[in-house]
């Protein structure tokens, strides 16, 4: 367990310093490692119980890196994944990640008042008023954050975190 938050905190501080370089081979067990920091650096709107959902839509391409955070925990609830989560459905998520298409303004509006962290890796989501983007620049992992559409939806997320972005807006 020790040995895990200190990668995790080996991990936030290279990408901070830009010394993560992102390979095929580390990219996604990099991006399960950010999904679950940023849920660890975030007060949440409103309070949940029986479980930290943290929800796919559309392909996976995590693979088994996202399944190690199973066994993890979030605000003393367990990790849950669930993957190919689509409807109704997407409310039962506190991350809701977009692997493959993205979500309307609209969409977006209706999860944030939910209390849904929505990220994606698609450019143009920041714009839509998704709150969190994920991309490869100069082969390191970087993530951009949307603060205003954070503070509408009630997001509290730590300036630690805020710190290590890209660019916030």
């Amino acid at each position: 367990m020790l040995r895990l938050h200190r990668f995790l905190l080996l991990l936030l501080l290279a990408a901070a310093s830009g010394a993560c370089a992102v390979d095929s081979a580390q990219e996604n067990a990099l991006k399960a490692a950010y999904l679950y920091n940023f849920a660890k650096f975030i007060d949440w709107p409103k309070p949940f119980v029986g479980g930290f959902n943290l929800c796919l839509v559309g392909r996976d391409n995590f693979g088994r890196s996202l399944d190690s955070l199973e066994s993890k925990n979030v605000k003393d609830q367990p990790v849950r994944i669930l993957r190919g989560v689509g409807g109704d459905s997407l409310r039962q998520c506190q991350i809701l990640f977009f692997s493959d298409r993205s979500a309307t303004a609209r969409e977006l509006a209706q999860l944030a008042e939910q209390g849904v962290l929505t990220i994606a890796e698609s450019e143009g989501f920041l714009d839509q008023g998704g709150l969190i983007t994920l991309a490869v620049e100069q082969n390191r992992l970087v993530f951009d954050v949307n603060l205003e559409a954070a503070r509408r939806a009630n997001f509290a997320i730590s300036a630690r975190l805020l710190r290590l972005a890209r660019h916030v807006r």
